[in-house]
Order: structure tokens, then C-alpha cells, then sequence
């Protein structure tokens, strides 16, 4: 079957170039077949050393040209330069074709997918390179030094990876004087959790097992002060990795780490560590494998200190025959300018013995602990995020924001609806440094209430504006919604919890902890898809076009002159709509099941904002008209809430049965009690706030007040 690139026959695919290339690019193409095995369905071996200039001759009947330079992919064949060139991204080619010499650092630098073909690349001889070309050793310490094979000099290495030893140190062989190369090159494997309560961590601590896994000594205590860094500007972290200088009371340790997305809680890191002098100076620092790398990376830019962590870390190992891990509870304070501006505990289970798949057990067994959330980011990820505001520099000092709307009778009611849309964003805007500090949960609910209103403006004023315009808007404006929602709806639950635990005896809340544990717990999950969500440049363009929105005047839709466009003559007719959307209710109210409660609480909020839309136009006396509307949504609102609490609790009981104790159980039952009761109480006595917005005193009052516009 013939390709366009080439034929399939017998013996594979065979993709062709237009010309040949010389062995140059030999570890580009290895990396490319690696990849490329997993689309074959091969594993990629080259057929020989590809650096030693070994060409195999095609099989006769595959294509009419007989000699080029080519690899075995299994029983498959393919150019290497055209894979080369079109696999391989440009990033690892370039590292491929200047590592021809083979320096400490280029196995370093190869994603882990690359290393198995890359391995089986190695020069003909220690003297002479690729192509025969005699290669210089240096001498010079920091491995920089005159011109040389590749314009630089450069420390000889001639072992194949599969060779090195973590830990230990290569001593290449062969001409004397070369360069001693300190190599301590390792996989990091580590579970992480993020903790709410330190005390959870604790336990685990002094756990007589974690899985299937023993005790194998006491709980130590160690601090570390780490200083992370880069150049001014992100180098390391462009590149995908981080550097970090480690002071313990004993020495002071350089480490990079690749940065790598995580799978669920399990971190898979390459890691180059070596001692060094406590100063953040390359120039100071012996070679290594890591120096080389950050050399590599940054050129002769300054490094500076990102941000500072400081560390008290209680730590234990536990393992069996053919497994070890150690546990780290660590408490991290995170400072900036030598001011502490955020802290947080976090749990490790570094793998220090086994393979990867013995962590399994004991992740399995930390998923089922409350309190406990997987951790999507790395600790130096969470601490630039606390110190992002003073990485930006001061703020740009901004008028106060007005105290309302401003909206008049005279208004055109798209522009009433722009300013009620500008007002409400600019407060949702300003919470959102509060929302990810996380320190004050009114800040969530000011950024949620904000997005409510947004989005019941958008109900009342959506009409007036082109669709095409504000579409992307309103439903991305719902996603953002949806998460603050999330967080907040636990928040209260929560609160909510602790008032009712305050009044427990110390058994009772020790019961009906873990019901409480397992909320905090789906709560820090859903404050972490929160993060994610204002993190995505989703976010970001949603406030780019908001903000384009508001200020295009040629978003509304063109009105007929005969046709109602200013606020006094069509606000009446939005907010009299609203209320019989809410008195619609009159006939079922006593008898509702809580869904339609629920429902009608909606309607009420509806109601509540289109007159807070306009109250400025109503006057004063609108006042007089939220009130009672306040208080129906409030009452209906705590219903609500109960009900959503008694709702996770069952649900919490069912798939908890064969976990708790009897004293749990019974404290969890009393517990769900409790809020069916509350849920029971508040539905007989729905009967007065709905009669301060059903009866006729609200009516008349609404009437005269809409009257005036």
C-alpha cells in the first residue's frame, strides 16, 4: 500500500527524505523514533549505533532509491532525517545537534520518553567524535572555558547513560586531566496532600501502619530554609524547571527539578542535587550536573531569589521487605522580602525504596483519609502564588468605586444595563485578590454575590444588546459562577456545622468529626477547581471582553423611535413581571414541596435584584420594597441550606456504613436529626415572610413607587 511519503511493505514504513543527513542528528533521531514507537506500535531501537556512521541498506522492493541513512524501528524502517526534522520538537533537536560531544548535562535535559533510544547513542571513540572529529577535554573547572568541538569547550563524557549511577561520581576514562564530573542524577516519586488541619497529619505520623506499609523508626523533626530561584526573567521556569539552594543544619544542597504535571496526588520528578556553598552565586558553586544544567540554561544572566520557604519538617519512615517511603508533615511558612505572607501544611510520601506501583497501597489507603486533598501544584507553584502580588510591583493606584449604579429615569435602558454590568464587575474584580488569598471567606461570598448580580442583569437588560456580542460573555460568566458557587454553598455548610458542634460535648464532636472532615475536605477540592478555574486564560479573555464590552456603544440594538428605550418607560414593566413571577407562588406556597420552595426562593432573588437595579430612579422609598423581599429569600434560603446538609449527611452515611464506629454513627444520625428538624421547622413557618411580599401593602407600595417614574 503505497504512502505519500513513502511504502508499506514487508518490512514497515518506510518515510523518505529528500536528502541524506549525516549522523549529526542521530539523537534527534532516536528521540523522534521513540515517540514515534508508540504510534507503530514498536519499540524503538536504532539497528546500530547511529553515531558511528552505520547506514542500513533498505530492503530491495521498498522504494527506488537504495541508499540512505536509516533506522530500525523493530521491523519497521524510517529516515532518520526526515523523522528529525518533522518529529522531533525544535527544542530537543537543537539540544540533540549541540550535545554532539556528549557534555554532563544532555541526558539531563531529554524528557523521560527520550531516554531509552537516546541511551544507545555513543561516540565511536574517547578521542574523536561524531564523524572522526577530535573532541577537547577541558580542564577548566566550570567546564567553560576556549574555543573547542561545538565553538565551547566542554567537560568530556563518554558513558552511555544506562552507565551512571545515581549518587555516584564518573570519573571519565582516557586522557588525562579531564574534568571529575559529580553526578547525582535521580527520579523523584512522591504522593502529596494538602491539609486543613495539621492534626490530621499528625495521626498519620504516629500511625501504627500506612497501607501495608510498618513503622520502621521514630518521628524526627528537621527545618529547612529553602531559597528558589531564577533569572529575572523565568528562564528556569520557561525551560520547565525550578532550582532551588536547601540549607540543613548539616550542609547546603543545589537541587533542579524538572517541572511536571502531576497524576492525581502522585508527583514523578527528575531531580539533580548536589552540596555547593551557601551562597547564590554560580561562580561559587563546584561542578556538577545541576550547575552544568542551570549554566546551560541561563547563560550569564543574574540570578535572583524567587521566593523564600521555610520548613519545619516531621518526618518517619514506614516500609516493608521490598518497599520504603518516608512521610514528611511539613509545615511551610512563605516569605517574601523576609516578610511571611502566606503559610500551609502539606503531606509527602517520598518513595525512598521500590518502584513507583508500590505506592499504590498507600495511596489508596490516604484517598480514604478526611481531610486530606490531593495536591495539584507544587510547593514552590502555591508559595509564587501567594507572592504573585508583590512580584508585579505596587499596584496602580484606582478611584474609589461608586457606592451604586448610578442609574436614572433618564437612561436609556441599555445604558442603565451597562452601568449595572460595570458596577458589578468592577466588584467582582476587586474581590478576586481576596477570593485567592483565602483568608477572609466574605471575600468568596462579595465575588460570588457580584457574578449573581452580573447574571441577573444580564436576564433584565439581555434583550437590548446584540446576542453575538455577549454571548461568550454570559456563558463563561456562568462557569466562573458555578465554581465560586461551589466553594461558598461548603462555606456555609460549615459554618453552620461548627455553630452546631460548639454545642456537643467533646465525644460528640469527636463522633461527628468525620462527617465534618469529609466537607472540608470536597470543600478544599472545590476551592482548588476554583483556583484552576481564575488560573485558565479563559478567565482572563472573559475580562477582556467584558471590559470591551462596556465600552462599545454599538453593543445595544437599535430601537424605532415609537418604540418605549428610556428607563422610566420600560423599568416598570421588567420589575411588575418580576413580581408576578413571584406571586405566581400565591396558590401552592403552603402546601410546596421544597423544590418549589427552592424555586420560588430564586424567583425572590430576581425580584429582590431588578429593584436594586434601579433604586436610585424608584427613590428612597424602593428601600421599603427589599426588605421584606430580603427576608422571604433568607428564610428560604436556611431551608435550603438544611436541607442540602441533611441530604449530605445520608449520603454520607450510606457510603461510610462499614467505616464508622457506633458512637460515629449515632453522632452523624443525631446530626441529620437535627437538620430534618430545622428543614420542618422552617417550611411551617414560611407563611409570614411570604405575606410581606404577597399582600396588598407590598402591591400598593409597588405601585406608587413605579408610579413616579
Amino acid at each position: 500500500m503505497s504512502h505519500r511519503s513513502g511504502v508499506l511493505g514487508p518490512a514497515g514504513l518506510r518515510v523518505t527524505s529528500g536528502r541524506p543527513r549525516p549522523p549529526a542528528c542521530a539523537i534527534a533521531s532516536a528521540i523522534a523514533a521513540e515517540r514515534l514507537s508508540g504510534l507503530f506500535g514498536t519499540s524503538a531501537r536504532p539497528h546500530r549505533a547511529a553515531s558511528s556512521g552505520a547506514y542500513r541498506r533498505r530492503p530491495s522492493g521498498l522504494s527506488d532509491s537504495s541508499r540512505r541513512p536509516t533506522m530500525t524501528l523493530g521491523s519497521r524502517v524510517a529516515d532518520a532525517a526526515a523523522i528529525g526534522r518533522a518529529a522531533c520538537p525544535p527544542r530537543i533537536r537543537r539540544l540533540a545537534l549541540s550535545r554532539i560531544d556528549m557534555t554532563p548535562n544532555w541526558w539531563s535535559r531529554l524528557p523521560q520518553c527520550c531516554r531509552s533510544a537516546a541511551a544507545s547513542h555513543r561516540p565511536t571513540s574517547r578521542r574523536h567524535g561524531p564523524n572522526g572529529r577530535a573532541r577537547l577535554a577541558s580542564s577548566v573547572p566550570n567546564g567553560r572555558g576556549g574555543p573547542a568541538y561545538g565553538g565551547r569547550r566542554r567537560p568530556c563524557y563518554d558513558r552511555r547513560p544506562s552507565e551512571i549511577r545515581p549518587g555516584g561520581d564518573l570519573s571519565p576514562q582516557g586522557e588525562e586531566g579531564q574534568l571529575r564530573v559529580s553526578v547525582n542524577r535521580d527520579v523523584e516519586s512522591e504522593l502529596k496532600y494538602e491539609l486543613q488541619d495539621e492534626r490530621v497529619g499528625e495521626r498519620l505520623l504516629g500511625a501504627e501502619h500506612l497501607g501495608p506499609l510498618s513503622p520502621l523508626g521514630p518521628v524526627d523533626v528537621v527545618r529547612h530554609d529553602d531559597r528558589y530561584f531564577d533569572t529575572p526573567s523565568g528562564a528556569l521556569a520557561a525551560a520547565g524547571y525550578a532550582a532551588r539552594l536547601r540549607q540543613t543544619p548539616e550542609d547546603t544542597l543545589l537541587a533542579v527539578k524538572s517541572l511536571q504535571p502531576p497524576d492525581a496526588a502522585l508527583h514523578v520528578r527528575d531531580e539533580l542535587e548536589t552540596p555547593v556553598p551557601p551562597v547564590l552565586d554560580i561562580g561559587g558553586w563546584p561542578p556538577s550536573d545541576a550547575r552544568a544544567l542551570i549554566v546551560e540554561l541561563t547563560g550569564d544572566a543574574e540570578l535572583v531569589e524567587t521566593v523564600r520557604l521555610r520548613q519545619l519538617r516531621r518526618k518517619r519512615r514506614f516500609g516493608d521487605s521490598s518497599t520504603s517511603v518516608e512521610v514528611s508533615l511539613d509545615s511551610v511558612e512563605v516569605q517574601r522580602d523576609g516578610a511571611t505572607v502566606d503559610g500551609f501544611v502539606e503531606l509527602e510520601v517520598e518513595l525512598v525504596r521500590g518502584a513507583v506501583r508500590d505506592l499504590e497501597p498507600v495511596a489508596r489507603a490516604l484517598d480514604r483519609v478526611d481531610g486530606l486533598t490531593a495536591a495539584r501544584s507544587s510547593k514552590l507553584e502555591r508559595a509564587l502564588a501567594a507572592v504573585r502580588p508583590a512580584l508585579a510591583g505596587p499596584p496602580t493606584p484606582s478611584p474609589a468605586p461608586p457606592k451604586s449604579p448610578g442609574v436614572t429615569s433618564d437612561d436609556a435602558f441599555s445604558e442603565a444595563g451597562r452601568k449595572v454590568l460595570r458596577f458589578h464587575f468592577d466588584r467582582m474584580v476587586a474581590r478576586e485578590k481576596g477570593t485567592r488569598a483565602a483568608k477572609d471567606p466574605e471575600e468568596l461570598h462579595a465575588m460570588r454575590v457580584a457574578t449573581r448580580r452580573l447574571r441577573a442583569a444580564w436576564r433584565v437588560f439581555g434583550d437590548t444588546y446584540r446576542i453575538r456580542k455577549t454571548r461568550r460573555i454570559r456563558r463563561s460568566l456562568g462557569e466562573v459562577a458555578g465554581r465560586l458557587g461551589a466553594v461558598r454553598d461548603l462555606d456555609v455548610l460549615l459554618e453552620a456545622a461548627e455553630q452546631y458542634a460548639a454545642s456537643l460535648s467533646a465525644k460528640d464532636q469527636a463522633g461527628v468529626n468525620p462527617l465534618f472532615d469529609a466537607w472540608r475536605r470536597r470543600r478544599a477540592e472545590a476551592r482548588h477547581a476554583l483556583i484552576n478555574e481564575l488560573d485558565v486564560v479563559a478567565y482572563r479573555e472573559l475580562l477582556d471582553e467584558f471590559r470591551a464590552f462596556l465600552a462599545d456603544d454599538s453593543v445595544a440594538r437599535p430601537v424605532k423611535p415609537n418604540r418605549p428605550q428610556l428607563v422610566r418607560d420600560t423599568a416598570p414593566a421588567a420589575i411588575w413581571a418580576a413580581y408576578h413571577r413571584v406571586r405566581a407562588y400565591d396558590g401552592v406556597v403552603r402546601s410546596a414541596d421544597l423544590e418549589t420552595l427552592h424555586a420560588l426562593r430564586i424567583e425572590a432573588k430576581r425580584l429582590r435584584y431588578s429593584l436594586e437595579f434601579f433604586r436610585e430612579a424608584l427613590g428612597p422609598e424602593a428601600g421599603e420594597l427589599v426588605r421584606p423581599t430580603v427576608e422571604l429569600q433568607d428564610h428560604l434560603g436556611a431551608m435550603h441550606d438544611f436541607h442540602v446538609a441533611a441530604e449530605l449527611t445520608r449520603e454520607f452515611l450510606l457510603e461510610r456504613a462499614g467505616e464508622l464506629d457506633g458512637g460515629e454513627t449515632d453522632a452523624v444520625g443525631r446530626y441529620l436529626l437535627n437538620a430534618e428538624r430545622e428543614v420542618t421547622r422552617l417550611r411551617r413557618s414560611v407563611g409570614s415572610p411570604w405575606r410581606g411580599v404577597s399582600g396588598a401593602r407590598f402591591r400598593r407600595g409597588l405601585g406608587q413607587v413605579l408610579a413616579r417614574l
